[in-house]
């Protein structure tokens, strides 16, 4: 490395030692000489001066790679100057007091026949040529016989030895030994090889000193140029007198632009103003570092972010040197914050907004440390008290079994979910569903909980089943129904069997037969059956009801006296009559047998324990919301409905036993037959209303019946014709039923009538018959329910044949179904199984016109 001065620092080293060479050689030159021996001393003396600062001027003017290069070089130029052929150089180590092989001169190379040359040598185990550094002061050997004692086998021949000490500040770094010659060695050979090592060695420390400087100002420049952050000087001014490449790239410009361009010029618009000032508080030693995020300018169209780091670099008086800072470039991780701002903004927005509720809980604290909105509202208390709240303390959560599955989460991290009933600190009771999960967040375990009010749902839930539960109640009770109607009526049609046949019997018997109180004995039982099917029939809502308009007050005070003796004596019965009731639209009949059968039940109820009978009627508007809730009920229209209402303080029932009291043949009496409730309910359902049941055991039953109330007055039938009359028809009936004995015993009581009868096995057959005799016949008597073709149908195709014929339909269903599915279908009567040979005649009687007094039938 070249100084300033254009010398080297050997060149410095070597002045002292030159300059009393040159002092000597001068006074040489110039004093005279006092013999001719002086003279020629004095040119040799000369001659080697010249010599040793050629040998110097030659290692310093030689391009060495490495330090070991300068030695060798070295050792060659001191084996000249003394004269030698051989020579060594070692470096010594005086802590270890051990030599190290350094450099060797050639001769020796060629002429060392050592099998084992060791690089590192002991000073306690060297030979002869290690004597200078043990006496620390230079040795000459020139006696070969004594050189060569010790000296292992294959050594080179060694004639005479001179080896000296090499010391820096004292301390022996190396040695240097010169062999061989030709002549004996003395002082001016120790002078001159010492002189010329002390240089050397002067010269090998400068080298050494310029490569560790070199090498580290090789290393500082590869962190410099490897840094991803930008380094830079500044200085006193501010302007930039030292950067690395990264610094360039990230101002977007050139080296030969960056340096001595000012610092200022690269901040960003919005940053000049701080930026700028901070930087003269450095300047100014206001302050002496800068710790900040900058925004900077990246060529003319772009930006980024960085932080820098700057200091005062200082002298030793504290002057400003130079400002070195440092800028990264955080543009990525400014971008990434940005997003992470702009996702937690829309987390926190989420949980905000959130219809869910959302509540965090420190998994070894058990404290809140977050809620959102939503988790305020279903508790109904403020968002502040919820986060004082610590869920191991909540006796809301300890009663719902909440603490036990949040320390299952926690512990397993299995997430769970469960719906149950909370009753909040702040007093509210809901029902809510949670899922319950564990999730960990800086290391810690969190209990995080989600939920939502389902209250509501709960509620419609409630609701469904309890809709659900009344559809299946009247599913399983119109089974029963249709079960009890179809049974009604196969049994009509074999009381109409039997009755009709009786009937025919007392005609044609004598009054003096003694078989008349057996037939009539017959129609009296087959008639209580017919009356027990009627039952069945009115369970179904298919009985037979004879309507009109009448006041429920009304009728049960007519009722009085016959509920009055109804009742047992130990119970007590109380009328709540209200006033400007509502007229209804009812079977008078059916409706007393209801009112007689709840009376009869509340008394029997009450049994022999002293009790009361409460009869209240009243008015009342019922919409959808209340006739939903109404357990045995149809589709019942919204509006004003009567109602008549039977309480008891009689022994009352369980659930399970009122579920059960509508269904037949279900009685909680020993005797009972299980009718009496189900045809209340037929008879109830038939009039188009509804029935309430309230029971508690042991604390009584009350039960209430809803009636529409009527809009408008009824139109009344006209009264039948002809009653009581002896009468005697004629013409051609065809008599259409699936049911032999039916046909047999109809042809025998329409034939004893006057009538000629053809029958039909069913309708297709009656449709045949028909087509062959329509010219003779003059009405049908036709059958509902038959296999093939049933009556509607039939009906409907004998009057497409004839429009006029006259058809009466014979069912065992009621004349309000009938009259409902015939409407406005010409329908000319109708006759209800089982049938006596009297209801045949008055139903047949409407239908033709009486005898005329000369005996001549009219056909019917």
């Amino acid at each position: 490395m070249h100084c300033s001065s254009g010398t080297t620092t050997a060149d410095t080293c070597h002045t002292g030692i030159a300059t009393d060479d040159l002092v000597r050689n001068q006074h040489l030159g110039t004093s005279k000489p006092t013999n001719q021996e002086e003279l020629e001393q004095a040119r040799e003396a000369l001659r080697l001066s010249e010599a040793r600062h050629e040998s110097l001027l030659r290692i310093i003017q030689h391009r060495f790679t490495s330090v070991q290069d300068l030695l060798d070089f070295a050792l060659e130029e001191g084996i000249k100057l003394t004269g030698s052929r051989i020579g060594f150089i070692h470096r010594y180590d005086e802590k270890v007091r051990q030599f190290t092989r350094n450099s060797w001169s050639r001769e020796v190379m060629d002429e060392c026949r050592i099998s084992e040359r060791h690089s590192t040598h002991p000073l306690d185990t060297a030979g002869t040529w290690a004597e200078a550094v043990r006496l620390r002061h230079p040795v000459i050997i020139n006696d070969s016989q004594s050189l060569m004692q010790g000296v292992p086998e294959g050594h080179a021949p060694l004639h005479r030895f001179l080896t000296i000490p090499v010391l820096s500040n004292g301390t022996i770094v190396a040695a240097i030994g010169v062999a061989n010659k030709a002549s004996d060695y003395d002082d001016t050979d120790v002078r001159q090889l010492t002189l010329l090592m002390d240089t050397t060695w002067k010269i090998v420390q400068q080298k050494r000193t310029e490569e560790k400087l070199r090498k580290s100002e090789q290393r500082l420049r590869v962190i410099f140029d490897a840094s991803q952050a930008g380094i830079l000087m500044l200085d006193q001014r501010g302007v930039i007198t030292f950067a690395n490449r990264r610094m360039a790239e990230l101002f977007g410009c050139g080296m030969e632009e960056l340096i001595g361009s000012s610092y200022a010029d690269h901040l960003h618009p919005s940053e000049k103003g701080t930026g700028h000032g901070r930087l003269l508080q450095m300047i100014s030693g206001e302050s002496d570092n800068a710790f900040t995020e900058r925004r900077y300018l990246r060529g003319s169209d772009e930006d980024f972010w960085g932080f820098l780091s700057m200091k005062r670099l200082e002298d030793r008086d504290g002057r400003l040197q130079s400002l070195v800072g440092t800028i990264a470039d955080i543009s990525d991780r400014k971008l990434a914050e940005e997003y992470r701002n702009k996702a937690l903004d829309f987390v926190e927005a989420l949980l905000a907004q959130s219809p869910m509720a959302i509540r965090i809980f420190d998994g070894k604290s058990g404290d809140c440390v977050l809620a959102n909105r939503a988790a305020s509202e279903i508790a109904e208390g403020s968002g502040h008290a919820l986060l004082q709240q610590n869920f191991r303390k909540l006796a809301s959560w300890r009663d719902a079994g909440l603490i036990t599955l949040a320390e299952s989460v926690l512990t397993d991290g299995l997430t769970q979910r469960v719906e149950t009933e909370l009753h909040t600190t702040f007093g509210k009771t809901k029902h809510v569903a949670y899922y319950l999960s564990r999730f960990m967040a800086d290391e810690k375990a969190h209990l995080m909980v989600i939920g939502r009010d389902i209250s509501e749902r709960k509620r419609l839930e409630e609701e469904n089943r309890h809709i659900e539960a009344q559809m299946l109640h009247v599913q399983k009770l119109e089974s029963l129904g249709v079960l009890a109607g179809g049974i009604a009526h196969d049994f009509n049609n074999i009381l109409t069997a039997v009755l009709g046949n009786a009937d025919l019997a007392l005609a044609l018997l004598p009054p003096s037969s003694p078989a008349r109180d057996n037939i009539q004995r017959i129609n009296q039982a087959a008639s209580k059956a017919a009356e027990l099917a009627r039952q069945m029939l009115a369970y179904s809502g298919k009985g037979h009801f004879i309507t009109e308009r009448l006041n429920l007050n009304a009728l049960v005070n007519e009722m009085l006296q016959m509920l009055d003796v109804s009742i047992s004596k130990k119970a007590r019965l109380c009328f709540n009559f209200s006033d400007s009731l509502p007229d209804i639209s009812a079977d008078a009949t059916q409706l007393r047998q209801v009112i007689m059968n709840l009376i009869i039940n509340a008394s029997e109820a009450i049994g022999e324990q002293c009790g009361q009978i409460t009869f209240t009627t009243g008015v009342m508007e019922c919409d959808r919301a209340y006739l939903s809730k109404i357990w045995i009920t149809e589709q019942l229209a919204e509006g004003k409905y009567v109602f008549m209402e039977i309480c008891d303080t009689g022994c009352g029932m369980d659930p399970e036993t009122a579920a059960k009291i509508f269904e037949p043949f279900f009685s909680t009496k020993f005797t009972g037959r299980g009718l009496g409730m189900a045809v209340t309910l037929g008879i109830v359902r038939g009039h188009r209303g509804a029935i309430t049941v309230e029971s508690e055991k042991g604390r009584g039953t009350t039960f209430r019946i809803l009636l529409p109330a009527c809009e408008q007055t009824p139109v009344q039938a006209p009264p039948s014709s002809h009653r009581g009359e002896k009468w005697r028809g004629s013409g051609t009936v065809l008599l259409v039923d699936d049911e032999e004995t039916i046909r047999a015993v109809g042809k025998a009581m329409l034939s004893l009538l006057g009538f000629r009868v053809i029958t039909a096995v069913d309708g297709q057959d009656a449709l045949e018959l028909f087509r062959r005799n329509r010219t003779d016949i003059d009405c049908v008597l036709l059958d509902l329910t038959m296999p093939r073709m049933d009556g509607e149908q039939t009906f409907q195709e004998l009057r497409r044949i004839e429009p006029g014929i006259r058809v009466v339909i014979c069912s065992g269903y009621s004349e309000q179904d009938i009259a409902a599915r015939f409407m406005s279908q010409g329908l000319a009567g109708f006759i209800q199984k089982p049938y006596k040979l009297s209801d045949l005649e008055w139903a047949m009687k409407d239908l033709v016109a009486p005898v005329p007094a000369n005996g001549q039938d009219h056909a019917c």
